[in-house]
């Protein structure tokens, strides 16, 4: 129980006192995310506007709340590519636009994530055994 009363006095601090930087990135990941999907989208010549890519990124994002596979592999795809074929894009350059987003924002996301969180973990450790 002491953990648990610890814990939540840590997250309310957290909260209290980086509430602007929670918020920022809370806005920011996302609104990154659609531009990311409408780049993609422009690489491979799908046409769509970026209200298009938007409301397709927040269809993915939905999706993805679904689990009925991991990350929503395979149903995430789909719905992405028929909402921007809905919008009037071409359905291989959608599919493919899709695609290499997924790429980055899956399959790179996480790697890179694993090894940041290893750098963070081990300079916490031995930020913690210098002052010990």
């Amino acid at each position: 129980m002491t953990a648990l009363r610890q814990t939540v006095a840590t997250g309310a601090d957290a909260a209290r006192r980086g509430w602007r930087l929670i918020t920022v990135g809370g806005v920011g990941y996302p609104a990154l995310q659609a531009l990311l999907l409408w780049l993609c989208l422009t690489a491979v010549d799908a046409r769509v506007t970026p209200v298009a890519a938007l409301v397709t990124y927040a269809v993915e994002r939905l999706i993805t709340l679904v689990p009925l596979t991991p990350g929503g592999v395979g149903f995430v795809e789909t719905a992405a590519t028929a909402t921007l074929v809905a919008f009037g894009a071409d359905p291989a350059a959608a599919a493919a636009g899709v695609i290499l987003f997924r790429v980055f924002s899956y399959l790179v996301e996480i790697p890179v994530g694993g090894v940041i969180a290893m750098v963070w973990l081990a300079r916490r450790r031995h930020a913690v055994a210098s002052t010990a």
